[in-house]
């Protein structure tokens, strides 16, 4: 019952969670967009249509009438059999065209806002204005009717609108009608109901609402599913895997049933092939009657599975002329607690980091494997560096027994822009950025808890943008305390003007690399190293 209680609680602090719980919240966003944007799109378009439909009435009705007969009718004051002839046809019209109705003003000189009835037809028969009848015309409308009927203005592609308390929601159109000498002699107006297109509207968007959660609901169990099984179940399967053999070292054969075919299989074939190592040497060891050897053996198989998990050959990625890396460790014993990895999570974002764990020998050797395993694990999803480090930090601090940190540099370059983003935790990690003519200069990194130290620890990410020919130089603690027969550190300044000096001679990364790591050698004059070194260097050059 505890144990179920507990899975609850931390249930969107686990990879699963949060991965579900993203993948909702997007395609929800993009319900939400995508219908807003359609129902948008299909509105304009419907009420355009409509509009066009109520002026061509206008126009028909226009085309029945003679402006010099409005000015003849309302001279006389009375319904003349032409007028009522002229009524009657468009009744007709307004009938036939299911308008509310079609009447026929002239606006009152000077404008005071009135005009006078000459032709009225409406569909309550009882609310038609008789010939010459007075009314104010809407407030809202008066710049348009004036503007129509002073100066003839065509305000076909302009929506007019008006909300009736009997008839809902209404379209008008006005249109000038002319005598023989061209002038304004009336304003001719189509009053329509709206409803039609507001139901229409309402059908729509009930369709495409439900249509589109349709679509969502299929593309969240088909994501989800296909995401847990390919990606979130092996990589949890390789975490407690590695988590119960730094425990007890046991066997079994979980990391052997994950077949993803890409990145996440290979990491669990690597893994497994570690503990298959690791395993089948202690064995060996087991066996041996002298301490001494024993001890050596086992440091020799774990030096050896240390490096192969690390990339070893160069150029790491052949035909890459956008960038350039490498890297290269030197423990201080037989193995180590350093690491490092670099990898693209597509073609054009590069993941590298390096760093240490606290500690030395096995314990150290391992941890740094399972930290190196599971940050590149959590590149391949393309993740920001701050959530690779939080999640990262979530599993290191749930099983960490035996009190290690880690501290870390972490980075996501976008080859396109030249874009870094970057985080770090602890501080053991030294950063130092060239630009093209200038000296290396400390990359600012925020103060972070290590890894392991500490569960839900944050970390804050920091952008800077690389151009042409910077240089990245990445070192672990083991370079800056080099310490001389005398006593005098290497430092991370002395390191950055050595490696100044170098960049001036040579191009390629691995000479100077190596020629770096033969001066700290000179440095230390056969002084025992006590510290790892690691050194990653990465140039940014923006080829296309």
């Amino acid at each position: 019952m505890r144990k179920n209680s507990q899975n609850k609680k931390y249930l969107f602090h686990t990879l699963n969670g949060k991965f579900n719980l993203s993948i909702f919240l997007l395609a929800l966003a993009v319900l939400t967009a995508s219908c807003s944007i359609g129902y948008y799109v299909y509105r304009t378009n419907i009420e355009k249509l409509y509009n066009t439909s109520i002026y061509s009435v206008a126009y028909q009705a226009r085309s029945m009438t003679d402006g010099d007969a409005l000015r003849r009718y309302l001279a006389e004051g009375f319904e003349s059999e032409s007028c009522l002839r002229l009524k009657a046809r468009l009744e007709e019209l307004r009938k036939n065209m299911n308008a509310i109705s079609i009447f026929i003003v002239q606006v009152n000189e000077p404008a005071d806002g009135s005009y006078l009835y000459i032709i009225d037809t409406f569909i309550d028969h009882d609310m038609e204005n008789p010939l010459g009848a007075c009314a104010p015309y809407p407030q809202q409308f008066k710049e348009k009717i004036e503007s129509v009927y002073y100066d003839g203005f065509d305000s076909s592609g302009d929506l007019t609108s008006m909300e009736s308390a009997v008839y809902g929601f209404n379209f008008f159109a006005l249109v000038p009608v002319y005598d023989s000498s061209n002038r304004i002699a009336a304003l001719l107006c189509v009053q329509s109901s709206a409803q039609q297109i507001h139901e229409t509207l309402r059908q729509y968007l009930v369709y495409a609402v439900g249509l589109a959660a349709v679509l969502v609901l299929l593309f969240l169990t088909a994501s989800m599913s296909y995401m847990n099984r390919r990606v979130i179940t092996p990589i949890k399967k390789i975490t407690d895997h590695a988590s119960r053999f730094i425990s007890s070292l046991g066997m079994s054969d979980t990391l052997e049933k994950i077949h993803t075919g890409d990145e996440i299989e290979t990491l669990a074939d690597a893994l497994s092939k570690m503990e298959t190592d690791i395993r089948q040497y202690m064995e060996n060891l087991a066996s041996a009657s002298a301490a001494k050897q024993q001890t050596a053996a086992e440091y020799k198989a774990a030096r050896q599975i240390q490096e192969n998990l690390f990339p070893y050959q160069y150029p790491a990625f052949p035909g890459r002329k956008d960038f350039d890396i490498y890297a290269r460790m030197e423990p201080c014993g037989a193995i180590g607690g350093n690491f490092y990895n670099f990898l693209l999570s597509d073609d054009h974002t590069l993941c590298l980091f390096a760093g240490d764990v606290s500690g030395n020998g096995i314990p150290a050797c391992m941890f740094s494997a399972i930290t190196a395993a599971l940050i590149s694990s959590y590149a391949t999803l393309k993740l920001p560096p701050d959530r690779i480090l939080a999640d990262v930090n979530s599993q290191l601090s749930r099983n960490n027994h035996a009190g290690l940190t880690v501290n870390v540099f972490l980075a996501v370059t976008d080859l396109t822009t030249g874009l870094l983003t970057y985080t770090a935790a602890g501080n053991s990690v030294r950063v130092l950025l060239k630009k093209p003519g200038s000296a290396f200069e400390p990359l600012a990194c925020k103060n972070c808890f290590p890894l392991a130290s500490i569960d839900q620890a944050a970390y804050p990410p920091q952008q800077t943008v690389l151009s042409q020919g910077d240089i990245l130089f990445l070192h672990t603690d083991g370079i800056a305390n080099a310490v001389s027969p005398k006593g005098f550190l290497f430092g991370t300044d002395y390191a950055a003007q050595t490696l100044s000096g170098l960049l001036q001679k040579e191009f390629s990364l691995k000479t100077i690399t190596d020629r770096f790591f033969a001066r700290i050698l000179d440095f230390e004059a056969g002084t025992v190293q006590s510290q790892d070194s690691t050194v990653l260097l990465f140039r940014y050059q923006n080829h296309p």
